[in-house]
């Protein structure tokens, strides 16, 4: 199992998007932050769900993206 190591600059981003969210809409901001997570958590374990950056030429890095299946 890989271990998604998470920057100070996105954890702050995501606290920031919550934040401005449940001004708006508190349940949205929940969800918000309750889909990155367990996507994180889903990537942990599986973490060949996303594809390889070719552009980046090194194969540790992938790309992943998070649809709205809601």
């Amino acid at each position: 199992m890989v271990q998604i190591r998470w920057s100070r600059r996105i954890i702050a981003e995501i606290h920031e998007a919550r934040e401005y969210l449940h001004a708006f809409s508190p349940r949205s901001a929940e969800r918000l932050t309750d889909a990155v997570f367990s996507k994180a958590a889903l990537l942990e374990s599986q973490p060949l769900l996303g594809r390889v950056v070719p552009e980046a030429e090194r194969p540790e890095c992938v790309s992943y993206s998070i649809r709205n299946t809601a």
